[in-house]
Parts: structure tokens; C-alpha cells; sequence
């Protein structure tokens, strides 16, 4: 008799045993020797149905040819394409580095608008991630963040000084991220959400789990160097962080840049890393020097978050850098991690917002080349 190979719902809450086979397939992920469609027939997700969800619905910006078309949706409209995009994320953040403890969907996940890049012919989401506007202290105490950080005294006149769209669990399929298509892709994403929900910004990008400790700590180091809460007066006119790690949660020391500076100085033909004019040179310095002292560059989605104010007035980082226990470490076999960091930041939609008028004149200049 031939065995049926099994089958678990992302929806349905899970016996320890459904875990451990989750975390078996984790090893498998990771080595790189399952795909998506793989995994979503092991885990019922029905990629047809989420296909046919989506052809339902309206596609945003599409900008380049090696752009994908962009949707936003919700569970109660599209419950395949949700359970396919949060399996694009386990893919990616395995496969990235920082690989979640569980399988399953969250109330989050349910909660939130998604939206996404999805390549039709991979029938999958390349890029994308799940926002909610928050508009009120009592929100951000529903959201992910409040799970990580708590907030400080004067918190709510300086969050809330208008309606906030929070991003969260943001990714990017792993072949793409050092390509510009990925790039405008999850770019085009972020334009979709700034456009048809104005607000100001707030998320916490992540830090691979299995980023070696020492360029994990100096490009964190970097971030805060850049955009911390004491850099950004326009935008964070107190100068202080609004959020502290909330109780049982684990913080990181966050160590002076200078430090790093030094080190790379002693070695290699010195630079006046604090001589140069703008926080655009000295991120690109900051890539320059990790290069040269690791062997490595930035990750991918500091890159990202780092372009959205090239001249660092649009972004401030407005808390310490949390250990986030949805993702596994060490613990599980195979995660080969030591659990991802996040970091909180708050951005000025009248900063990003450029973002999206250079992807719409990006698109009118393609539209206009096929025309040619």
C-alpha cells in the first residue's frame, strides 16, 4: 500500500507533532532542496486558488517589465492568496536566514492587509508584506510591535501626529535581492501601500538570525550612527527614543560606530568617516568598510529601508534593537541561527512619498520606450 504523504492546514492550531514536521521540512528549506510549490503541497495551500483569488482583484503599479504586478488584499477576500504569500515568507526568511519557530498563520496575518509582488508564472509572491493603519495608542497595542517594545512618556503626540500605516514581515524572494528587480519590486510594493493608504510610516526591518555577530553588530551600529533617535530633529524633536524592550524581552547593545571606525583605521588607508557631508557618503562608506573588514555587504532590507531617506531626514529609529521570538535560533535543528533582531523605525510620508513619484515616472518612461 502506498503511503500519502502528509498534509497540514496553515490555519488550524497544531499538535507539537505538526511542529516537529514543520521543522523538519525547515532543514530542507534551508539546504535549499524544496521550492514553494513543494512546500505548499506539503502544507495544503492551493496555489491554483490563490491564483484564482487574485485574478478577482486589481492590479497596482506595474511598473518595468521586470516589475511584477502588485495586490492588496485581505483574508477575508482572498484567504489562499494570504495563506501563499505567509508561505513566501517562510521560504524567504528560512532561506534568508532568520526562520520562523511555527508554521502557522497568525491573527496577524488575518488581521492585516497584504500586498504583494506576484510572479504568475512561479505562482508565487517575490516581494511584499502586511500593513494596517493605526490611528490611536489602543492600536499600536494590538500590533506586533507592542509585543516588543513598550512605549514611553509622550509617545502619542509624537507617533501619532497623524494616522500611521505600520509595515511588518517584509521580504524578498532570496534569487532577486541582489538584483535591481528586486529592488523595484519590493520598492513598487511599498509605493502601492504609500499611495492608497497616506500616513506616516512605522515597521521593524529584521536582521538575519545567521548573520555572524561581529558584521551583524556593525551594520546595526551603522543603522543607529545614521538614523537613531538623537539624529533626526525634524523629525524625533525630543532627540530621545519613544519605545523601551518590553518586559521578558532581550535587547541588544547597540556599540558606538566610532569603534568600528577605529578598528577599520588601524588596518587599511584611514578615512574621516565623520568629515564626510551627508548620511548618503557615509552609508556608502559604511558598505565600503563592512566589505573590506567582513568580506560581506549589508543586508538587503537595511539597504532598503537605509534608501527610503538618502539624506536621512525622512527616517529615525525610535527604539532599541529587540531579539523577536517568532524566529528560531539555535534551539531548532537546522535553524543554524541565533534568532532575528528587529529594529523600530518611524518614517515622514512627505519624505517617502518621493519614492512613489520616481516609480510613476519610471513607469512613463517605459510605456513611452514600448511606444517607440
Amino acid at each position: 500500500m502506498v503511503k500519502k504523504k502528509r498534509k497540514y492546514s496553515l490555519t488550524k492550531r497544531n499538535p507539537m507533532k505538526k511542529i516537529a514536521y514543520y521543522h523538519d521540512l525547515l532543514k530542507v528549506m534551508v539546504a535549499g532542496h524544496l521550492n514553494l510549490s513543494g512546500l505548499a503541497q506539503l502544507l495544503g495551500v492551493d496555489l491554483e486558488m490563490a491564483a484564482l483569488q487574485l485574478g478577482k482583484l486589481k492590479a497596482h503599479n506595474v511598473t518595468r517589465k521586470d516589475s511584477h504586478p502588485i495586490y492588496v488584499f485581505d483574508y477575508a477576500d482572498a484567504p489562499a492568496a494570504v495563506e501563499l504569500t505567509h508561505l513566501s515568507k517562510l521560504m524567504e526568511f528560512a532561506r534568508g536566514g532568520t526562520p520562523y519557530k511555527d508554521y502557522e498563520l497568525s491573527h496577524f496575518d488575518k488581521e492585516y492587509h497584504q500586498a504583494g509582488a506576484y510572479n504568475p508564472v512561479k505562482q508565487a509572491f517575490v516581494a511584499g508584506l502586511r500593513f494596517k493603519q493605526l490611528k490611536n495608542l489602543d492600536d499600536y497595542r494590538k500590533s506586533p510591535m507592542n509585543e516588543l517594545f513598550v512605549v514611553r512618556d509622550g509617545f502619542d503626540a509624537l507617533y501619532f501626529r497623524e494616522p500611521v500605516t505600520e509595515l511588518a514581515q517584509t521580504y524578498l524572494d532570496i534569487e532577486l535581492q541582489a538584483s535591481m528587480s528586486g529592488l523595484y519590486n519590493l520598492l513598487s510594493v511599498l509605493a502601492t501601500v504609500v499611495h492608497y493608504y497616506p500616513g506616516n510610516l512605522s515597521g521593524k526591518p529584521t536582521f538575519a538570525g545567521n548573520m555572524p555577530e561581529e558584521p551583524r553588530d556593525f551594520a546595526i551600529s551603522l543603522l543607529y550612527d545614521l538614523f537613531g533617535p538623537d539624529k533626526n530633529k525634524a523629525l524625533n524633536p525630543c532627540g530621545e527614543a519613544w519605545l523601551e524592550v518590553a518586559p521578558g524581552r532581550e535587547a541588544l547593545d547597540v556599540k558606538p560606530f566610532d569603534m568600528f571606525v577605529e578598528k577599520y583605521n588601524t588596518t587599511n588607508e584611514r578615512i574621516d568617516y565623520r568629515g564626510l557631508a551627508s548620511t548618503a557618503d557615509r552609508f556608502v562608506q559604511g558598505e565600503k568598510m563592512m566589505k573590506v573588514m567582513y568580506g560581506c555587504t549589508l543586508p538587503t532590507l537595511m539597504k532598503f529601508y537605509s534608501k527610503l531617506s538618502p539624506e536621512g531626514d525622512g527616517m529615525a529609529i525610535i527604539g532599541p534593537p529587540v531579539f523577536n521570538p517568532v524566529y528560531a535560533g539555535k534551539e531548532v535543528e537546522g535553524a543554524d541561527a541565533n534568532g532575528g533582531i528587529e529594529v523600530p523605525i518611524y518614517c515622514d510620508k512627505n519624505k517617502i512619498s518621493t519614492i512613489y513619484m520616481t516609480l510613476l515616472a519610471d513607469a512613463a518612461a517605459y510605456e513611452k520606450m514600448r511606444e517607440a
